[in-house]
């Protein structure tokens, strides 16, 4: 209806229909006529929702609740009008973060960069502090799918270079973990690609990620170990009878790590069924859910802390019933906190029968009794031991009593902070009763 030159409101422009992931924001706007002043009113189904009186309207933490139908009445003087109905979707998201992938060398320092996406960033942005000690003139090589980037080297005096990437529209990032592409770095006074002493920052480009409503979102970050197989399989040690596999490791960040483990999964059985099992794992983690919506209890080793730059090697024993099926491992690093191996007050002192050094191992052997757990002791001197020092040290996992005699292999890390060395370790048994 008019009233003179008066004008009902009309909808020019109708609230469009869109999708947002948990914990994201989402924005519904109307353009209308009519006589001014315009008032408006956002309503969710058919209830008004308290303080939505403007031409546009921003949901802010998107959670499930969140799902429905939007819609405006906008009104005048003469009359009001309401719009269509829009449909927001939402979707149970994973949280969206960058991080490295295996820092290495080829004459530079290579940092691989991965971001794990929800499939709704049309653009990332986040900048990594290195140390001007080791590494110097960033430069970036875009890897995957075509995008658009930008390197701000302004503040690399400082150790700080910031990084943006754009999909081209309308693409997006893909809903999974993705090689960005590799920072390079020239070497200082170096060539260990670990000694970067790296760190996602906010400066000089912001930490944050642009979803398909052009909106900007929170972009986490982690600095994350690394690990890479030494030998293509695990090989038999003949002496022990268990399969032995190296795993290097490594951690390119400038935070200390308080401990990190070692994850083993896919082994599966041996030809004559029999499970194949982590012979010096610590225990185990529920892992999952997978794609399938699975979980699975996995064994691990304790790498142990990590300070800024350092490197170890891990030995993972396997025992195969058969002594033939090589198991084929599937290996993944979770930063965790560590539980400390405390030995009971009812721990007696146990003779060792054998303590030899072969092969750069110490191989010990020392009688065993059932219903009885067994810590290994070690230290750099005999006083350590006798006076239980600071210097005196637990290897892990604990030793299950089979009634019979056993032997121990110390090959270093993840049984001992170190691989040991002639003369310069010595040991003994503490026996606990288990019941």
């Amino acid at each position: 209806m008019t009233t003179g030159s008066a004008a009902d409101p009309a909808i020019l422009l109708q609230p469009q229909s869109g999708a947002a992931a948990y914990g994201e924001s989402f924005g519904f706007s109307v353009t209308a006529g009519g006589t001014p002043p315009l008032s408006y009113q956002w309503q969710f189904g058919l209830s008004p929702l308290a303080g939505a009186t403007n031409a546009a309207l921003t949901i802010n933490n998107i959670t499930n609740t969140s799902a429905g139908n939007y819609s405006v009445v906008i009104s005048n003087i003469v009359g009001s009008a309401t719009s269509t109905p829009a449909l927001l979707t939402t979707s149970p998201n994973a949280p969206r973060s960058v991080k490295n992938g295996a820092v290495r060398s080829d004459g530079r320092a290579v940092v691989p960069l991965y971001l794990a996406g929800n499939g709704r960033e049309t653009s990332v942005g986040f900048s990594l502090a290195f140390s001007t000690n080791a590494f110097i003139n960033p430069s970036f090589e875009p890897l995957g799918d075509a995008n658009l980037w930008s390197l701000d080297n302004t503040r690399a005096n400082d150790g700080l270079v910031g990084l943006s990437i754009s999909r081209p529209a309308p693409a997006t990032f893909l809903a999974t973990n993705q090689l960005l592409g590799v920072l390079r770095f020239d070497f200082v006074s170096t060539s260990d690609p670990l000694a970067g002493r790296l760190a996602f920052t906010n400066a000089p480009t912001p930490l944050q990620a642009i979803d398909t409503n052009l909106l900007v979102m929170s972009l986490g970050s982690a600095l994350v170990p690394q690990l890479q197989a030494v030998t293509l399989s695990p090989r038999l040690n003949r002496q022990s009878g268990l399969f032995e596999h190296w795993v290097d490791t490594g951690y390119a960040g400038a935070e200390s790590l308080a401990n990190v483990n070692l994850l083993v999964a896919g082994l599966g059985v041996d030809s004559r069924t029999n499970a194949i099992r982590v012979q010096n794992a610590v225990g185990s983690k529920l892992i999952g859910p997978d794609a399938e919506g699975f979980y699975e209890n996995v064994p691990f080793v304790t790498a142990g802390p990590f300070a800024p730059g350092e490197s170890r090697r891990l030995t993972v024993e396997y025992l195969v019933s058969d002594h033939t099926t090589v198991p084929n491992p599937d290996y993944s690093l979770l930063i965790d906190g560590r539980a400390p191996l405390l030995v009971p007050a009812s721990a007696t002192p146990l003779g060792i029968r054998t303590n030899r050094f072969v092969n750069n191992t110490f191989i010990i052997q020392f009688p065993t009794r059932t219903k009885h757990n067994y810590f290994v002791q070690y230290a750099p001197t005999p006083d350590d031991l006798a006076n239980n020092s600071t210097n005196a040290r637990l290897a892990s996992p604990t030793i299950i009593g089979t009634g019979y005699d056993v032997q121990w292999i110390d090959n270093g890390p993840p049984k001992t902070e170190a691989p040991p060395t002639q003369g310069s370790r010595f040991y003994r048994m503490l026996e606990v009763p288990s019941e």
